[in-house]
């Protein structure tokens, strides 16, 4: 890490560079990245809940790792464990306050989508300050794939792409909002009648913010009103 001329304390690392894939193997060499322990040494993650004692050899010890893509909000590496199948980390690279929802959130709604629909959960690291890579991460199973550049999507892609969409959308939900752990996934879900188009627009609104020049270059103006329009025609249905 470098220092933070600021504060003096070190910066966190950039989680798409090299320094954060030494990291990465450094973490999972050690069990860091599935079962990170308590400053008692003793105290096992929530999820997937063993003590680090536990851990098979598959989820520790030697690994490759290579830049799988960086997102909007994340950074994804590949580890290549030497057992077992591949597995993602995703590594946020914005600030937790642009992110969508709590990353413990995100693996708790992983739990509950349909089979082959998408990753499965391993851990979650929700906390910059207690997570082994300095930023908040998630970690699951690896989806095979690439990351096509956008001039090589095509209709069947896309075809593909909304099908995989609806069947991750077709978990039946009392309603629009966070899913947590334990017995009840739904706790923290509003129970009033939500309005979607003002969360669409504000997403829409940060596009333009942060990409203006990127949707001007792709001619990507006219999708995001057809959008827009979209949802605000469907406001009534999806608020019931």
């Amino acid at each position: 890490m470098i220092p933070d001329p600021r504060t003096g304390t070190p910066a966190p690392l950039d989680p798409a560079s090299p320094a954060m894939g030494e990291r990465i193997v450094e973490a999972w060499r050690r069990g860091a990245l599935v079962l990170p322990l308590g400053e008692d040494d003793t105290t096992p993650l929530r999820l997937p809940g063993l003590h680090k004692s536990a851990l098979p050899p598959s989820l520790s010890g030697q690994a490759r790792v290579s830049l799988a893509g960086v997102g909007e909000r994340f950074a994804a590496w590949r580890v290549t464990p030497q057992e077992n199948a591949p597995v993602i980390v995703r590594i946020a690279h914005v600030a937790p306050e642009e992110l969508h929802q709590d990353l413990g959130h995100e693996i708790a709604a992983l739990t509950l989508i349909p089979p082959e629909a998408g990753p499965d959960p391993i851990a979650v690291h929700d906390d910059a300050a207690t997570s082994p890579l300095g930023h908040p991460c998630v970690v699951t199973t690896e989806i095979p794939g690439v990351a096509a550049a956008p001039e090589a999507w095509t209709g069947a892609h896309l075809r593909s792409h909304a099908r995989l969409l609806a069947r991750l959308h077709a978990v039946p939900a009392p309603g629009r909002g966070p899913v947590s752990f334990g017995e009840d996934p739904w706790a923290a879900v509003p129970v009033d009648p939500q309005a979607l188009l003002p969360e669409v627009e504000a997403e829409v609104e940060s596009w333009r913010a942060r990409h203006g020049a990127l949707l001007a270059e792709h001619g990507l103006e006219p999708f995001l009103e057809a959008a827009l329009a979209r949802v605000a025609g469907i406001e009534d249905q999806i608020a019931q």
